[in-house]
């Protein structure tokens, strides 16, 4: 997978790094891998426009 880093401004929450990975097949496959994610306490939000 090719990571995508940008660099999120959030004001008075700080700034964060979002992490974006892909592609996949489908939504579906995408929205697999985050449940993965969940279930190890990460953040995760499967998109099918890489926003």
């Amino acid at each position: 997978m090719q990571p995508i880093v940008r660099r999120v401004d959030l004001g008075d929450q700080g700034t964060f790094y979002r992490l974006m990975a892909g592609s996949y097949a489908s939504l579906s496959d995408a929205e697999a891998a985050c449940i993965k994610l969940k279930e190890a306490g990460q953040f995760c939000r499967a998109s099918a426009t890489g926003s």
